[in-house]
């Protein structure tokens, strides 16, 4: 690929990673095996800005009456930078490219570790033993518990992601014709 054309992807996948929930930074397996896991790619990189903002605004539905920045901040003061990167490894997992309903007992497991009490055992992040805990109590049914509005998001967010990286790649594109 040449330069500007490279770059033009570089950032259309920058951007839509950045604006599509949930399905950010998942460029590299669209068109490819859907089993293909890279270990360290966009969706790694994406997950960095993502789990945070994912464990304050889970923990913020569950306790109303605490704004976002006061959640955030007794988050690093009582877990430190850790307790921000609760769920990250299940959050990766999941973003493997496999369909969505295969992968919810990880989004499960993820909201149940990002919301575990802090000194839980289920804090610590261990994605088997929080969903071996899953189905203990709930089962089969608990683990895939909604498994058709996370279908509905993904897949929205799929559309998302490939809009806003097309056009925004384009555009690029364009701009860079026009430049000297």
């Amino acid at each position: 690929m040449d330069a500007p054309g490279f770059t033009a992807s570089l950032v259309a996948g920058g951007v839509a990673a950045v604006g599509s929930f949930p399905n950010g930074g998942n460029t590299r397996n669209y068109g490819q095996d859907p089993m293909d896991c890279e270990l360290i790619g966009p969706k790694e990189v994406a997950c960095l800005i993502r789990v945070p903002s994912e464990v304050v605004k889970q923990r913020a539905q569950v306790s109303a009456s605490s704004k976002t920045l006061q959640i955030f901040s007794t988050i690093l003061s009582e877990e430190g930078i850790q307790g921000l990167y609760r769920g990250y490894k299940s959050t990766v997992l999941r973003e493997c490219g496999f369909a969505a309903a295969v992968t919810t007992p990880l989004d499960v497991a993820k909201t149940r570790i990002m919301l575990a009490k802090a000194g839980s055992s289920a804090a610590v992040g261990n994605v088997l033993s929080a969903m071996h805990g899953v189905w203990r109590s709930q089962g089969l049914a608990g683990l895939f518990a909604g498994v058709f509005p996370r279908m509905a998001a993904i897949s929205m967010g799929g559309f998302i992601f490939l809009g806003a990286y097309d056009q925004t790649r384009s555009l690029l594109l364009e701009v860079g014709r026009k430049s000297p």
